[in-house]
């Protein structure tokens, strides 16, 4: 019998390249939530095996979860517009964190698998493992961290304090920035191909920053060795309740420069058009 996966947030990037990747690649049975309407058309194409759900998760018909094997979730407030620094968004997203713990505590084997961001890689991971370690990560005192990156530390911080007391089992794998396919429009990968396809320079800002790069065939094929991993574990025994945290560890770090160096020489850009700001 095909298992039934109740994934939140699914009308964004990552959604949009997972969910077609999970109905390839295995058995299971899909509902879809978003807020979007977009998701409707998107995944029409992948009826009955896809069920989309058109909510805010705080308005979900109750028992939905109840339905489910498992939780995925890649809600996030401020994914469009990361620049925003406000208050709200630590808010939005502590608050979504809070759902999906309940939701999660509701589903049939109370699994959920939670997206992280590489922001809360290394030494976030390390207190997060950590059972005794209750102080705040150093990161969420790097100056760079925007509001977005701290909510989503505290998204992952709230789910390791919950799990215990929710009870439910939790693993967030920590998402590294992910491209291929249809790249966002304003993200780095789409810059570049469209300045490679309109033959114009192309200036790179922060090319000192470290940061990992996933391809998106290799990031869906990562979270389907977790899904079926968790299942595997789980499902067919009594499972002790527990928090655990895994990355995409054979993706290694670089810096934007070296990553948009590598993908301008692979689209054909001229590397005379490939320039640097310094800063």
């Amino acid at each position: 019998m095909s298992k039934k996966l109740l994934i939140l947030g699914a009308g964004g990037y990552l959604g949009s390249h997972l969910i077609p990747d999970l109905i390839r690649k295995s058995d299971f049975q899909i509902t879809a939530v978003s807020s979007q309407d977009a998701i409707l058309s998107r995944f029409a194409a992948f009826a009955p095996v896809v069920s989309p759900v058109i909510s805010p998760l705080h308005e979900l018909p109750e028992g939905l979860a109840a339905e489910h094997d498992l939780v995925l979730n890649l809600a996030a407030a401020g994914v469009a517009h990361k620049g925003q620094e406000d208050l709200s968004t630590l808010l939005d997203n502590l608050a979504i964190a809070h759902q999906v713990c309940q939701l999660a505590r509701q589903s049939r084997h109370r699994i959920l698998l939670h997206f992280g961001s590489d922001t809360e890689a290394s030494n976030l991971s390390i207190y997060l493992n950590n059972i005794k370690g209750m102080s705040l990560p150093t990161a969420m005192y790097q100056h760079e961290s925007s509001m977005y990156s701290l909510s989503k530390i505290m998204q992952s911080s709230l789910i390791r304090h919950s799990y215990s007391t929710s009870q439910f089992y939790a693993h967030v794998i920590m998402t590294p920035n992910v491209y291929g396919g249809a790249d966002p429009p304003h993200s780095l990968m789409a810059s570049l191909r469209t300045a490679c396809q309109t033959g114009e320079p192309f200036t790179i800002r922060k090319p000192s920053a470290i940061k990992r790069f996933v391809h998106i065939n290799t990031f869906t094929t990562y979270v389907l060795a977790v899904l079926q991993d968790l299942l595997t574990r789980l499902v067919d025994t009594e499972p002790q309740f527990c928090f655990e945290v895994s990355s995409v560890d054979f993706v290694p770090r670089t810096t934007v420069a070296v990553f948009a160096r590598r993908q301008w020489l692979l689209l054909g850009g001229d590397i005379s058009d490939l320039q640097l700001e310094s800063g």
